[in-house]
Protein backbone atom coordinates (compact mmCIF):
# COMPACT_ATOMS: atom_id res chain seq x y z
CA UNK A 1 0.00 0.00 0.00
CA UNK A 2 3.02 2.32 0.57
CA UNK A 3 3.74 2.13 -3.15
CA UNK A 4 0.17 3.23 -3.94
CA UNK A 5 0.43 6.27 -1.67
CA UNK A 6 3.89 7.07 -3.07
CA UNK A 7 2.59 7.09 -6.67
CA UNK A 8 -0.48 9.07 -5.66
CA UNK A 9 1.61 11.73 -3.87
CA UNK A 10 4.08 11.89 -6.76
CA UNK A 11 1.27 12.42 -9.31
CA UNK A 12 -0.31 15.10 -7.11
CA UNK A 13 2.96 17.05 -6.92
CA UNK A 14 3.68 16.63 -10.62
CA UNK A 15 0.23 17.58 -11.92
CA UNK A 16 -0.80 20.28 -9.43
CA UNK A 17 -1.23 22.91 -12.20
CA UNK A 18 -3.74 20.72 -14.10
CA UNK A 19 -5.49 19.86 -10.82
CA UNK A 20 -5.76 23.52 -9.83
CA UNK A 21 -7.12 24.63 -13.22
CA UNK A 22 -9.64 21.77 -13.29
CA UNK A 23 -10.91 22.64 -9.81
CA UNK A 24 -11.11 26.36 -10.65
CA UNK A 25 -13.10 25.67 -13.82
CA UNK A 26 -15.45 23.39 -11.88
CA UNK A 27 -15.91 26.03 -9.17
CA UNK A 28 -16.64 28.71 -11.79
CA UNK A 29 -19.24 26.45 -13.40
CA UNK A 30 -20.91 25.79 -10.03
CA UNK A 31 -20.99 29.51 -9.24
CA UNK A 32 -22.48 30.60 -12.60
CA UNK A 33 -24.93 27.77 -13.33
CA UNK A 34 -27.74 28.92 -10.97
CA UNK A 35 -28.10 32.15 -12.94
CA UNK A 36 -29.63 30.17 -15.81
CA UNK A 37 -32.42 28.95 -13.50
CA UNK A 38 -33.85 32.42 -12.93
CA UNK A 39 -34.24 34.02 -16.34
CA UNK A 40 -37.86 35.14 -15.99
CA UNK A 41 -38.44 38.69 -17.37
CA UNK A 42 -39.74 39.99 -14.02
CA UNK A 43 -36.36 39.11 -12.47
CA UNK A 44 -34.47 41.22 -15.03
CA UNK A 45 -36.52 44.45 -15.19
CA UNK A 46 -33.79 46.62 -16.73
CA UNK A 47 -31.83 46.27 -19.93
CA UNK A 48 -28.57 46.25 -17.99
CA UNK A 49 -29.77 43.38 -15.84
CA UNK A 50 -30.81 41.44 -18.94
CA UNK A 51 -27.40 41.96 -20.57
CA UNK A 52 -25.65 40.88 -17.37
CA UNK A 53 -27.82 37.76 -17.13
CA UNK A 54 -27.15 36.81 -20.77
CA UNK A 55 -23.43 37.29 -20.24
CA UNK A 56 -23.49 35.15 -17.10
CA UNK A 57 -25.43 32.41 -18.89
CA UNK A 58 -22.88 32.48 -21.73
CA UNK A 59 -20.00 32.17 -19.27
CA UNK A 60 -21.81 29.34 -17.50
CA UNK A 61 -22.12 27.51 -20.82
CA UNK A 62 -18.44 28.12 -21.55
CA UNK A 63 -17.43 26.79 -18.13
CA UNK A 64 -19.67 23.75 -18.66
CA UNK A 65 -17.82 23.02 -21.91
CA UNK A 66 -14.41 23.46 -20.26
CA UNK A 67 -15.11 21.10 -17.35
CA UNK A 68 -14.92 17.85 -19.42
CA UNK A 69 -12.02 19.29 -21.44
CA UNK A 70 -10.02 19.71 -18.24
CA UNK A 71 -10.96 16.17 -17.20
CA UNK A 72 -9.63 14.89 -20.51
CA UNK A 73 -6.33 16.78 -20.11
CA UNK A 74 -5.88 15.71 -16.50
CA UNK A 75 -6.68 12.04 -17.20
CA UNK A 76 -4.33 11.91 -20.17
CA UNK A 77 -1.47 13.56 -18.29
CA UNK A 78 -1.70 11.35 -15.21
CA UNK A 79 -2.18 8.06 -17.08
CA UNK A 80 0.61 8.76 -19.55
CA UNK A 81 2.91 9.82 -16.68
CA UNK A 82 3.87 6.12 -16.53
CA UNK A 83 3.73 5.24 -20.21
CA UNK A 84 2.27 1.85 -21.06
CA UNK A 85 3.06 1.87 -24.80
CA UNK A 86 6.27 0.30 -26.11
CA UNK A 87 8.97 -1.55 -24.19
CA UNK A 88 11.05 1.26 -22.66
CA UNK A 89 8.97 2.06 -19.59
CA UNK A 90 11.24 3.38 -16.84
CA UNK A 91 8.72 2.60 -14.12
CA UNK A 92 9.14 -1.15 -14.67
CA UNK A 93 12.68 -0.89 -13.27
CA UNK A 94 11.56 0.83 -10.02
CA UNK A 95 9.90 -1.70 -9.90
CA UNK A 96 6.22 -0.69 -9.75
CA UNK A 97 3.71 -3.47 -9.41
CA UNK A 98 1.08 -2.96 -12.10
CA UNK A 99 -1.83 -3.60 -9.72
CA UNK A 100 -0.61 -0.86 -7.37
CA UNK A 101 0.09 1.50 -10.26
CA UNK A 102 -3.46 1.03 -11.57
CA UNK A 103 -4.87 1.48 -8.05
CA UNK A 104 -2.93 4.73 -7.57
CA UNK A 105 -4.17 6.14 -10.88
CA UNK A 106 -7.74 5.17 -9.99
CA UNK A 107 -7.47 6.89 -6.61
CA UNK A 108 -6.07 10.00 -8.27
CA UNK A 109 -9.03 10.28 -10.66
CA UNK A 110 -11.45 9.60 -7.81
CA UNK A 111 -9.85 12.28 -5.62
CA UNK A 112 -9.52 15.06 -8.19
CA UNK A 113 -12.43 14.45 -10.58
CA UNK A 114 -15.13 12.21 -9.07
CA UNK A 115 -14.99 13.66 -5.53
CA UNK A 116 -15.03 17.34 -6.65
CA UNK A 117 -17.97 16.61 -8.94
CA UNK A 118 -19.83 14.95 -6.06
CA UNK A 119 -19.26 18.10 -3.97
CA UNK A 120 -20.35 20.27 -6.92
CA UNK A 121 -23.54 18.20 -7.31
CA UNK A 122 -24.30 18.59 -3.61
CA UNK A 123 -23.84 22.38 -3.75
CA UNK A 124 -25.97 22.80 -6.89
CA UNK A 125 -28.80 20.68 -5.48
CA UNK A 126 -28.77 22.73 -2.28
CA UNK A 127 -28.72 25.97 -4.28
CA UNK A 128 -31.74 24.72 -6.27
CA UNK A 129 -33.63 24.01 -3.03
CA UNK A 130 -33.71 20.26 -3.69
CA UNK A 131 -32.28 18.89 -0.39
CA UNK A 132 -29.28 16.76 -1.47
CA UNK A 133 -29.54 14.64 1.70
CA UNK A 134 -32.73 13.15 0.21
CA UNK A 135 -30.86 12.05 -2.93
CA UNK A 136 -27.77 10.28 -1.61
CA UNK A 137 -28.47 7.09 -3.61
CA UNK A 138 -29.02 9.10 -6.78
CA UNK A 139 -25.77 11.01 -6.22
CA UNK A 140 -23.93 7.71 -5.88
CA UNK A 141 -25.48 6.40 -9.10
CA UNK A 142 -24.60 9.63 -10.89
CA UNK A 143 -20.97 9.28 -9.75
CA UNK A 144 -20.99 5.72 -11.06
CA UNK A 145 -22.19 7.00 -14.45
CA UNK A 146 -19.34 9.53 -14.48
CA UNK A 147 -16.79 6.79 -13.78
CA UNK A 148 -18.20 4.32 -16.32
CA UNK A 149 -18.90 6.63 -19.25
CA UNK A 150 -16.32 9.41 -18.85
CA UNK A 151 -13.33 8.50 -16.70
CA UNK A 152 -13.05 4.89 -17.83
CA UNK A 153 -13.20 5.50 -21.62
CA UNK A 154 -10.84 8.51 -21.46
CA UNK A 155 -8.44 6.57 -19.24
CA UNK A 156 -8.52 3.64 -21.66
CA UNK A 157 -7.67 5.85 -24.64
CA UNK A 158 -4.78 7.40 -22.69
CA UNK A 159 -3.49 3.96 -21.70
CA UNK A 160 -3.13 2.73 -25.30
CA UNK A 161 -1.51 5.89 -26.69
CA UNK A 162 1.96 7.26 -25.99
CA UNK A 163 1.53 11.03 -26.33
CA UNK A 164 -1.09 13.71 -25.87
CA UNK A 165 -1.13 14.36 -29.63
CA UNK A 166 -1.96 10.72 -30.34
CA UNK A 167 -4.69 10.50 -27.75
CA UNK A 168 -6.15 13.70 -29.21
CA UNK A 169 -6.24 12.22 -32.72
CA UNK A 170 -7.68 8.96 -31.37
CA UNK A 171 -10.39 10.82 -29.47
CA UNK A 172 -11.30 12.91 -32.52
CA UNK A 173 -11.42 9.77 -34.68
CA UNK A 174 -13.67 8.00 -32.16
CA UNK A 175 -16.03 10.97 -32.01
CA UNK A 176 -16.17 11.14 -35.80
CA UNK A 177 -16.98 7.43 -36.11
CA UNK A 178 -19.75 7.71 -33.53
CA UNK A 179 -21.07 10.90 -35.15
CA UNK A 180 -21.20 9.30 -38.61
CA UNK A 181 -22.92 6.26 -37.14
CA UNK A 182 -25.54 8.44 -35.45
CA UNK A 183 -26.08 10.34 -38.70
CA UNK A 184 -26.52 7.13 -40.69
CA UNK A 185 -28.93 5.75 -38.11
CA UNK A 186 -30.92 8.99 -38.14
CA UNK A 187 -31.26 8.72 -41.91
CA UNK A 188 -31.78 4.99 -42.41
CA UNK A 189 -33.94 4.39 -39.33
CA UNK A 190 -35.56 7.81 -39.30
CA UNK A 191 -39.08 6.70 -38.48
CA UNK A 192 -38.30 3.43 -36.70
CA UNK A 193 -38.90 2.67 -33.02
CA UNK A 194 -35.75 2.12 -30.97
CA UNK A 195 -36.07 -0.44 -28.17
CA UNK A 196 -34.37 0.29 -24.86
CA UNK A 197 -33.40 -3.40 -24.68
CA UNK A 198 -30.64 -2.74 -27.20
CA UNK A 199 -28.99 -0.42 -24.69
CA UNK A 200 -29.39 -2.93 -21.87
CA UNK A 201 -27.62 -5.55 -23.98
CA UNK A 202 -24.83 -3.32 -25.30
CA UNK A 203 -23.82 -1.42 -22.13
CA UNK A 204 -22.57 -4.38 -19.99
CA UNK A 205 -20.61 -5.75 -22.94
CA UNK A 206 -19.20 -2.30 -23.70
CA UNK A 207 -18.02 -1.69 -20.14
CA UNK A 208 -16.59 -5.21 -19.88
CA UNK A 209 -14.46 -4.68 -22.99
CA UNK A 210 -13.17 -1.28 -21.83
CA UNK A 211 -12.31 -2.56 -18.34
CA UNK A 212 -10.65 -5.59 -19.91
CA UNK A 213 -8.57 -3.37 -22.20
CA UNK A 214 -7.33 -1.23 -19.30
CA UNK A 215 -6.47 -4.17 -17.04
CA UNK A 216 -4.80 -6.08 -19.88
CA UNK A 217 -2.71 -3.04 -20.86
CA UNK A 218 -1.47 -2.48 -17.30
CA UNK A 219 -0.86 -6.19 -16.70
CA UNK A 220 0.78 -7.15 -20.03
CA UNK A 221 1.48 -3.86 -21.87
CA UNK A 222 0.48 -5.46 -25.16
CA UNK A 223 -0.81 -2.33 -26.80
CA UNK A 224 -2.25 -3.72 -30.03
CA UNK A 225 -4.21 -6.39 -28.22
CA UNK A 226 -5.60 -3.75 -25.85
CA UNK A 227 -6.46 -1.53 -28.81
CA UNK A 228 -8.30 -4.50 -30.28
CA UNK A 229 -10.45 -4.67 -27.15
CA UNK A 230 -11.29 -0.97 -27.52
CA UNK A 231 -12.07 -1.38 -31.22
CA UNK A 232 -14.40 -4.21 -30.23
CA UNK A 233 -16.11 -1.88 -27.75
CA UNK A 234 -16.56 0.69 -30.53
CA UNK A 235 -18.11 -2.03 -32.69
CA UNK A 236 -20.48 -2.87 -29.83
CA UNK A 237 -21.69 0.74 -29.77
CA UNK A 238 -22.25 0.76 -33.53
CA UNK A 239 -23.95 -2.65 -33.62
CA UNK A 240 -25.99 -1.86 -30.50
CA UNK A 241 -27.46 1.16 -32.26
CA UNK A 242 -28.73 -0.99 -35.13
CA UNK A 243 -29.75 -3.82 -32.80
CA UNK A 244 -32.11 -1.50 -30.91
CA UNK A 245 -34.29 -1.27 -34.06
CA UNK A 246 -34.68 -5.04 -34.30
CA UNK A 247 -38.32 -6.24 -34.36
CA UNK A 248 -37.22 -9.12 -32.13
CA UNK A 249 -36.35 -6.70 -29.34
CA UNK A 250 -39.64 -4.83 -29.80
CA UNK A 251 -41.48 -8.14 -29.40
CA UNK A 252 -39.50 -8.88 -26.23
CA UNK A 253 -40.11 -5.42 -24.79
CA UNK A 254 -43.83 -5.55 -25.62
CA UNK A 255 -44.98 -9.17 -25.20
CA UNK A 256 -48.47 -10.02 -26.37
CA UNK A 257 -50.17 -11.55 -23.35
CA UNK A 258 -53.57 -11.49 -21.73
CA UNK A 259 -56.49 -9.28 -22.61
CA UNK A 260 -55.80 -6.10 -24.53
CA UNK A 261 -55.82 -3.04 -22.21
CA UNK A 262 -57.48 -0.87 -24.86
CA UNK A 263 -59.70 -1.28 -27.92
CA UNK A 264 -58.82 0.50 -31.16
CA UNK A 265 -61.47 1.32 -33.76
CA UNK A 266 -61.80 3.43 -36.89
CA UNK A 267 -63.39 6.82 -36.26
CA UNK A 268 -63.79 7.73 -39.94
CA UNK A 269 -62.22 7.01 -43.29
CA UNK A 270 -58.73 8.55 -43.57
CA UNK A 271 -58.48 11.73 -45.63
CA UNK A 272 -54.84 12.76 -45.20
CA UNK A 273 -51.89 11.09 -46.89
CA UNK A 274 -48.57 12.84 -47.45
CA UNK A 275 -45.47 11.73 -49.30
CA UNK A 276 -42.75 12.20 -46.69
CA UNK A 277 -39.96 10.58 -48.71
CA UNK A 278 -39.44 9.42 -52.28
CA UNK A 279 -40.70 5.90 -51.53
CA UNK A 280 -42.83 6.55 -48.42
CA UNK A 281 -46.39 7.73 -47.91
CA UNK A 282 -47.57 8.75 -44.43
CA UNK A 283 -51.25 7.84 -43.93
CA UNK A 284 -52.98 9.56 -41.00
CA UNK A 285 -55.57 7.22 -39.54
CA UNK A 286 -58.32 8.68 -37.28
CA UNK A 287 -59.01 6.12 -34.55
CA UNK A 288 -61.13 5.71 -31.44
CA UNK A 289 -59.53 4.48 -28.23
CA UNK A 290 -61.62 2.87 -25.51
CA UNK A 291 -61.14 0.66 -22.48
CA UNK A 292 -58.75 2.79 -20.44
CA UNK A 293 -59.71 2.24 -16.81
CA UNK A 294 -60.32 4.97 -14.24
CA UNK A 295 -57.05 6.28 -12.82
CA UNK A 296 -55.01 4.60 -15.55
CA UNK A 297 -53.41 5.65 -18.79
CA UNK A 298 -52.11 4.24 -22.04
CA UNK A 299 -49.08 5.33 -24.01
CA UNK A 300 -48.79 4.35 -27.68
CA UNK A 301 -45.08 3.80 -28.39
CA UNK A 302 -44.94 2.15 -31.81
CA UNK A 303 -47.06 0.70 -34.59
CA UNK A 304 -46.59 -1.95 -37.27
CA UNK A 305 -49.12 -2.22 -40.08
CA UNK A 306 -49.95 -5.05 -42.46
CA UNK A 307 -51.92 -3.93 -45.52
CA UNK A 308 -53.90 -6.49 -47.51
CA UNK A 309 -55.57 -5.68 -50.83
CA UNK A 310 -58.83 -7.14 -52.10
CA UNK A 311 -56.75 -9.36 -54.39
CA UNK A 312 -54.87 -10.82 -51.42
CA UNK A 313 -51.55 -9.02 -51.88
CA UNK A 314 -49.92 -7.97 -48.58
CA UNK A 315 -47.26 -5.57 -47.39
CA UNK A 316 -45.92 -5.14 -43.86
CA UNK A 317 -44.04 -2.19 -42.37
CA UNK A 318 -41.40 -2.19 -39.67
CA UNK A 319 -42.06 -0.88 -36.19
CA UNK A 320 -42.46 2.89 -36.45
CA UNK A 321 -42.35 5.27 -33.49
CA UNK A 322 -45.51 7.03 -32.31
CA UNK A 323 -43.54 9.24 -29.90
CA UNK A 324 -45.53 8.52 -26.77
CA UNK A 325 -49.12 9.45 -27.58
CA UNK A 326 -50.91 9.25 -24.22
CA UNK A 327 -54.56 8.71 -23.34
CA UNK A 328 -56.06 8.71 -19.86
CA UNK A 329 -59.31 8.14 -18.06
CA UNK A 330 -59.50 10.34 -14.99
CA UNK A 331 -61.99 12.29 -12.94
CA UNK A 332 -61.97 15.73 -14.49
CA UNK A 333 -63.33 18.72 -12.61
CA UNK A 334 -64.42 22.32 -12.99
CA UNK A 335 -63.05 24.75 -10.41
CA UNK A 336 -65.10 27.01 -8.19
CA UNK A 337 -64.07 29.77 -5.82
CA UNK A 338 -64.09 29.10 -2.10
CA UNK A 339 -64.00 31.43 0.87
CA UNK A 340 -60.29 30.66 1.33
CA UNK A 341 -59.44 32.21 -2.02
CA UNK A 342 -58.11 28.93 -3.41
CA UNK A 343 -60.24 27.21 -5.97
CA UNK A 344 -61.38 23.65 -5.56
CA UNK A 345 -62.90 21.10 -7.92
CA UNK A 346 -66.42 19.86 -8.49
CA UNK A 347 -68.27 18.18 -11.32
CA UNK A 348 -67.06 15.92 -14.10
CA UNK A 349 -66.08 17.55 -17.41
CA UNK A 350 -63.25 17.16 -19.94
CA UNK A 351 -60.45 19.69 -19.64
CA UNK A 352 -58.46 18.89 -22.78
CA UNK A 353 -58.40 16.59 -25.76
CA UNK A 354 -56.17 14.19 -23.83
CA UNK A 355 -58.31 13.83 -20.71
CA UNK A 356 -61.64 12.15 -21.12
CA UNK A 357 -64.20 9.93 -19.53
CA UNK A 358 -64.99 7.07 -21.89
CA UNK A 359 -63.82 6.63 -25.49
CA UNK A 360 -61.67 9.29 -27.12
CA UNK A 361 -60.14 9.86 -30.50
CA UNK A 362 -56.59 10.01 -31.74
CA UNK A 363 -54.43 9.94 -34.83
CA UNK A 364 -52.05 7.15 -35.81
CA UNK A 365 -49.55 7.83 -38.60
CA UNK A 366 -48.68 4.83 -40.77
CA UNK A 367 -45.64 4.77 -43.05
CA UNK A 368 -46.43 2.80 -46.22
CA UNK A 369 -44.37 1.94 -49.28
CA UNK A 370 -45.41 4.35 -52.03
CA UNK A 371 -45.45 1.81 -54.85
CA UNK A 372 -47.66 -0.58 -52.87
CA UNK A 373 -49.88 2.31 -51.75
CA UNK A 374 -50.44 3.45 -55.35
CA UNK A 375 -51.25 -0.11 -56.42
CA UNK A 376 -53.65 -0.70 -53.49
CA UNK A 377 -55.64 2.53 -53.87
CA UNK A 378 -57.92 1.06 -56.54
CA UNK A 379 -60.04 -0.86 -54.00
CA UNK A 380 -60.69 -0.82 -50.24
CA UNK A 381 -57.98 -2.52 -48.20
CA UNK A 382 -57.68 -4.26 -44.83
CA UNK A 383 -55.26 -2.88 -42.24
CA UNK A 384 -53.97 -4.96 -39.36
CA UNK A 385 -52.45 -2.71 -36.72
CA UNK A 386 -50.02 -3.96 -34.09
CA UNK A 387 -49.56 -1.33 -31.41
CA UNK A 388 -46.78 -1.38 -28.82
CA UNK A 389 -48.48 -0.07 -25.68
CA UNK A 390 -47.19 1.02 -22.28
CA UNK A 391 -49.77 0.73 -19.50
CA UNK A 392 -49.71 3.53 -16.92
CA UNK A 393 -51.12 3.97 -13.44
CA UNK A 394 -51.84 7.34 -11.84
CA UNK A 395 -50.27 8.06 -8.48
CA UNK A 396 -51.41 10.45 -5.79
CA UNK A 397 -52.08 13.88 -7.25
CA UNK A 398 -50.53 16.93 -5.61
CA UNK A 399 -52.54 20.16 -5.71
CA UNK A 400 -50.86 23.45 -4.85
CA UNK A 401 -51.99 27.05 -5.29
CA UNK A 402 -50.20 29.00 -8.00
CA UNK A 403 -47.60 31.40 -6.62
CA UNK A 404 -45.85 34.46 -8.03
CA UNK A 405 -42.41 33.00 -7.22
CA UNK A 406 -40.82 29.59 -6.60
CA UNK A 407 -42.94 26.97 -4.84
CA UNK A 408 -42.26 23.37 -3.82
CA UNK A 409 -44.13 20.41 -5.32
CA UNK A 410 -43.83 17.19 -3.32
CA UNK A 411 -42.18 14.41 -5.30
CA UNK A 412 -41.21 16.71 -8.17
CA UNK A 413 -39.06 19.65 -7.07
CA UNK A 414 -39.13 23.44 -7.19
CA UNK A 415 -41.45 25.11 -9.71
CA UNK A 416 -42.20 28.67 -10.78
CA UNK A 417 -44.83 30.24 -13.07
CA UNK A 418 -44.16 31.38 -16.63
CA UNK A 419 -46.37 33.46 -18.88
CA UNK A 420 -47.06 30.40 -21.02
CA UNK A 421 -46.83 27.61 -18.45
CA UNK A 422 -44.58 26.39 -15.68
CA UNK A 423 -40.92 25.76 -15.07
CA UNK A 424 -39.67 23.07 -12.68
CA UNK A 425 -36.30 22.04 -11.32
CA UNK A 426 -35.87 18.43 -10.19
CA UNK A 427 -32.95 16.56 -8.69
CA UNK A 428 -30.57 14.43 -10.76
CA UNK A 429 -33.04 13.49 -13.49
CA UNK A 430 -36.20 14.53 -15.23
CA UNK A 431 -39.19 14.13 -12.93
CA UNK A 432 -41.37 11.05 -13.06
CA UNK A 433 -43.86 11.35 -15.91
CA UNK A 434 -46.39 13.88 -14.64
CA UNK A 435 -49.57 15.38 -16.02
CA UNK A 436 -49.90 19.05 -15.12
CA UNK A 437 -53.30 20.76 -15.19
CA UNK A 438 -54.52 24.19 -14.20
CA UNK A 439 -56.78 26.95 -15.44
CA UNK A 440 -55.92 30.18 -17.23
CA UNK A 441 -57.94 33.31 -16.64
CA UNK A 442 -59.17 35.44 -19.50
CA UNK A 443 -58.33 39.10 -19.10
CA UNK A 444 -56.69 40.33 -15.91
CA UNK A 445 -56.55 38.42 -12.65
CA UNK A 446 -59.46 39.45 -10.40
CA UNK A 447 -58.81 39.91 -6.72
CA UNK A 448 -61.09 37.03 -5.79
CA UNK A 449 -59.84 34.70 -8.53
CA UNK A 450 -63.16 34.78 -10.38
CA UNK A 451 -63.57 35.22 -14.13
CA UNK A 452 -63.75 33.24 -17.33
CA UNK A 453 -61.43 30.25 -17.16
CA UNK A 454 -59.80 28.04 -19.78
CA UNK A 455 -58.12 24.78 -18.85
CA UNK A 456 -54.45 24.30 -19.67
CA UNK A 457 -52.48 21.08 -19.40
CA UNK A 458 -49.25 19.40 -20.45
CA UNK A 459 -46.99 16.42 -19.79
CA UNK A 460 -43.57 16.75 -18.23
CA UNK A 461 -40.91 14.22 -17.25
CA UNK A 462 -40.35 10.66 -18.46
CA UNK A 463 -40.91 7.01 -17.53
CA UNK A 464 -37.30 6.16 -16.72
CA UNK A 465 -36.72 4.38 -13.42
CA UNK A 466 -33.03 5.29 -13.18
CA UNK A 467 -32.15 7.28 -10.03
CA UNK A 468 -30.11 9.77 -12.09
CA UNK A 469 -29.66 10.86 -15.70
CA UNK A 470 -26.28 11.03 -17.42
CA UNK A 471 -25.19 14.65 -17.80
CA UNK A 472 -23.05 17.41 -16.37
CA UNK A 473 -25.61 19.27 -14.27
CA UNK A 474 -27.38 17.49 -11.37
CA UNK A 475 -30.39 19.79 -11.74
CA UNK A 476 -32.96 19.06 -14.43
CA UNK A 477 -34.50 22.40 -15.42
CA UNK A 478 -37.60 22.02 -17.62
CA UNK A 479 -39.86 24.76 -18.97
CA UNK A 480 -43.25 23.39 -20.05
CA UNK A 481 -45.81 25.23 -22.15
CA UNK A 482 -49.41 24.51 -21.14
CA UNK A 483 -52.13 24.16 -23.75
CA UNK A 484 -54.44 27.15 -24.33
CA UNK A 485 -52.00 29.69 -22.86
CA UNK A 486 -53.09 32.19 -25.52
CA UNK A 487 -56.51 33.12 -26.85
CA UNK A 488 -57.63 33.66 -30.45
CA UNK A 489 -56.29 36.95 -31.84
CA UNK A 490 -58.43 39.80 -33.02
CA UNK A 491 -58.17 40.57 -36.74
CA UNK A 492 -54.73 41.93 -37.46
CA UNK A 493 -53.62 41.51 -33.83
CA UNK A 494 -51.24 39.03 -32.14
CA UNK A 495 -52.65 36.25 -29.92
CA UNK A 496 -53.76 37.39 -26.47
CA UNK A 497 -51.96 35.72 -23.57
CA UNK A 498 -54.13 34.29 -20.83
CA UNK A 499 -53.05 34.53 -17.19
CA UNK A 500 -52.06 32.07 -14.46
CA UNK A 501 -53.47 33.88 -11.46
CA UNK A 502 -52.09 33.48 -7.92
CA UNK A 503 -54.20 31.10 -5.88
CA UNK A 504 -55.35 29.06 -8.86
CA UNK A 505 -54.89 25.35 -8.04
CA UNK A 506 -52.41 23.52 -10.22
CA UNK A 507 -52.56 19.73 -10.15
CA UNK A 508 -49.55 17.44 -10.63
CA UNK A 509 -50.49 13.79 -11.26
CA UNK A 510 -47.55 11.34 -11.52
CA UNK A 511 -47.81 8.22 -13.68
CA UNK A 512 -45.81 4.99 -13.40
CA UNK A 513 -45.44 1.99 -15.71
CA UNK A 514 -47.49 -1.07 -14.80
CA UNK A 515 -46.78 -3.14 -17.90
CA UNK A 516 -46.01 -3.26 -21.60
CA UNK A 517 -47.89 -5.24 -24.20
CA UNK A 518 -49.02 -5.38 -27.83
CA UNK A 519 -52.52 -4.71 -29.05
CA UNK A 520 -53.63 -6.12 -32.42
CA UNK A 521 -56.69 -4.84 -34.25
CA UNK A 522 -58.03 -5.29 -37.79
CA UNK A 523 -59.71 -2.48 -39.71
CA UNK A 524 -61.59 -3.49 -42.86
CA UNK A 525 -62.82 -1.67 -45.95
CA UNK A 526 -60.40 1.22 -45.63
CA UNK A 527 -60.45 3.61 -48.57
CA UNK A 528 -57.01 5.10 -49.20
CA UNK A 529 -56.96 8.82 -50.09
CA UNK A 530 -54.73 10.20 -52.82
CA UNK A 531 -51.41 11.32 -51.39
CA UNK A 532 -50.12 14.87 -51.77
Amino acid sequence: MNQVTHIFAKDTRRHWPEIAISLLVTAAWVWMTPYSWDWRPENTPTQGAQVALVAMMFLAGLAAALVPVMWWILITRVVQGENLVGDTQWWVTKPYEWEKLLTAKTLFLAAFIAAPMLVADWILLAEAGLKPVDHVAGLGFRTLLLVCFVLLPLGALAAVTSTFARVTLTTIGTVLVLGVNIGVLAGVERYKYSSSLGLLIAVPLLLGLIVGAVVFQYARRRTWQSRGWLLASLAVIVCGGYLSYSPVLVALEFPQNGAAPIQIGLEEQPSIAMRTEENRVSLTLPVTIAGVQQGSGTQLDAVRVTMTTAAGRTWRSGWEALYGQRYMSVKVTRSVTTSTGMRQDSGLIPVSSEIYVGPTTGMVDLGINRAFYDMARAEPVTLQLELAVTELKAGNAVVVPMQTSDFAVAGLGECSPLKYGIRCRSALRQPQLTFVRTEFTEGTCAANGAGAEVSGSAWMGDLSRAPADFGLSPVSDIATALSNFSGPPAPGQPPVLRHLCPGTPITFTPYAVTGRTRVVTTLRNITLPEWK
